[in-house]
């Protein structure tokens, strides 16, 4: 076999350490597909710059087409409870918020956060989907609304 028609592309481990580091370091949230169910996973960052609550309220902005996250009391009858995500921080069931908001069509994706006015926010048209398991991005081009 020859592999002159091939397309390889040379590997550069620096930049994909480089790119790690700055989604582990900027706030970020996940809308990710579980079976029937859907998740919305918080990162360390996002989780820190919220506070590390344990419960969370779920704001969607219709307007912006984008997702709220609020630092909650567990006794508020809004809250989520933010469970561990296999040892990391962060996840919060939100299936019945997806059903609600049209959202349970969508693909898995990553969303860039910011944190202001005591909301953690994450416009949907400005994320990248990816494969489950992986968080591998499925192309570098946001996600359609």
């Amino acid at each position: 076999m020859t592999t002159e028609s091939f397309d390889f592309e040379v590997f550069d481990p620096t930049v994909y350490r480089r790119q790690r580091a700055r989604h582990i370091s900027s706030p970020s949230v996940s809308l990710v597909v579980n079976g029937r169910n859907r998740d919305i996973l918080i990162n360390p960052a996002a989780m820190a710059a919220m506070g590390d609550p344990s419960s969370v309220v779920l704001l969607w902005s219709a307007s912006e087409r984008a997702i709220g996250l609020r630092p909650a009391r567990d006794d508020d009858p809004n809250a989520y409870r933010v469970r561990p995500n296999n040892g990391r921080p962060g996840r919060v069931s939100a299936t019945g918020y997806c059903r609600r908001f049209g959202l349970l069509e969508r693909p898995s994706q990553r969303l860039s956060a910011s944190w202001g006015d005591g909301i953690l926010v994450a416009k949907l048209d400005e994320g990248t989907a990816f494969t489950e398991g992986s968080k591998r991005p499925l192309s570098d081009a946001p996600v359609a609304g």
